[in-house]
């Protein structure tokens, strides 16, 4: 059936049969399914295909952060997902982890958070290990990639120590770490960093001729969490060592991956003129902007709506209104995850009722839930 206007029902089956809608994932539109269809579903998860279980996971995380659905709801569904599901899947469950916990960032619910994270993508992990045989671009070499880099960023202290005991022998042979694995373990690494190695990934950011090496090195440097090595990180963007290009991307890098949005905001105000001269039109039209993303409160939201360098562009006042928006949807997720309560409990199973109301196909069953 074709909708191309209005709505319309259409007979289903009886009432909790796992109706999958969008079979095959073709269609450019979210589904949400009531309760008891979406149990039904949850149920039949592994007897789907790839395309429908990524589809039906996709559209519950986009739920989420519509408003319609509670973070709860799709942790349970995580819970369901086999450790040797495809590498779509987990991508998927890691970027939705990942932002949670981005989110929670200084919240008192963010060590269970991250406890729960680190107990749900530990055991595809193990599965994969840290050795593999592929070709560097197959499937398990890149999920391997990715979960090596979500445990480090959620606390895993094995995989966090590995990575330096392979960034150390790296710097031995270089043909100790396999290509597939340099970027994530030296990110981990810059992540982690004391001055030490952070004064280690400049010297060899400056040393290297190959341009994605130096950017490698920077970025995993711009990624230290200490807020000292921030600081000189951010010092390095009014300087002719990190080119015009990557200035914005170091800066937000801070922010975002160091987890120093507030100081990098500060740095930013404090060098307007000189960031503005490296950047040109693009730091009033969108770095600003963009750059506001990284909070997610009431108070930055405010601050940029009135902050005039934002404002000076159509191309800005453009940006800035989505940049508000963004921050808006951000602060709402926030408030709702409670995973503090949720994830000490080992992640909640019931799935929250779906409002009735909005946009794309709602299945409700007509008889009583």
């Amino acid at each position: 059936m074709v909708l191309l206007d209005g709505s319309a029902e259409i007979a289903a089956g009886s009432c909790g049969e796992p109706i999958k809608v969008n079979l095959g994932d073709i269609g450019y539109y979210r589904v949400e399914y009531g309760p008891n269809s979406r149990a039904a579903l949850q149920k039949s998860l592994a007897l789907m295909t790839v395309e429908d279980r990524l589809n039906f996971i996709s559209d519950e995380w986009a739920l989420v952060q519509a408003g319609r659905a509670e973070p709860s709801s799709y942790l349970a569904l995580i819970e369901a997902i086999g450790v040797d599901d495809h590498r779509a899947v987990w991508d998927q469950v890691i970027g939705s982890l990942t932002r949670l916990n981005r989110l929670a960032l200084d919240r008192p619910e963010r060590p269970a958070l991250q406890a729960y994270a680190r107990g749900k993508l530990r055991p595809p992990f193990d599965r994969l290990g840290w050795n593999g045989s592929g070709s560097g671009d197959d499937d398990d070499t890149l999920l391997r990639s990715s979960l090596i880099r979500a445990l480090g960023e959620f606390g895993d202290g094995d995989i966090l120590a590995e990575a330096r005991r392979r960034f150390t022998g790296f710097l031995q042979d270089p043909s100790s770490l396999p290509n597939a694995l340099r970027d994530t373990v030296t990110q981990l690494v810059g992540e982690s960093a004391d001055r030490s190695s952070y004064d280690t990934l400049l010297a060899l950011a400056r040393k290297s001729t190959v341009t994605n090496e130096r950017l490698r090195y920077y970025f995993a440097a711009a990624s230290a969490h200490d807020p000292a090595l921030a600081r000189a990180t951010l010092a390095l963007t009014v300087t002719n060592e990190i080119p015009d290009t990557i200035v914005g991307g170091i800066i937000n890098t801070v922010a975002w991956s160091g987890e120093q949005p507030d100081l990098a905001w500060d740095f930013v105000k404090a060098n307007l003129d000189a960031l503005a001269a490296r950047l040109g039109p693009a730091f009033g039209d969108a770095f600003i902007a963009n750059f506001m993303t990284n909070f997610n409160d009431d108070a930055h939201a405010t601050e940029l709506a009135h902050f005039a360098p934002a404002q000076a562009t159509s191309g800005g006042r453009v940006m800035t209104a989505r940049a508000l928006e963004t921050i808006a949807i951000s602060a709402d997720l926030k408030a709702r995850a409670a995973l503090d309560r949720s994830l000490d409990q080992g992640a909640q199973r019931q799935a929250a009722l779906m409002r009735t109301a909005g946009a794309g196909w709602q299945l409700a069953c007509r008889s009583a839930n």
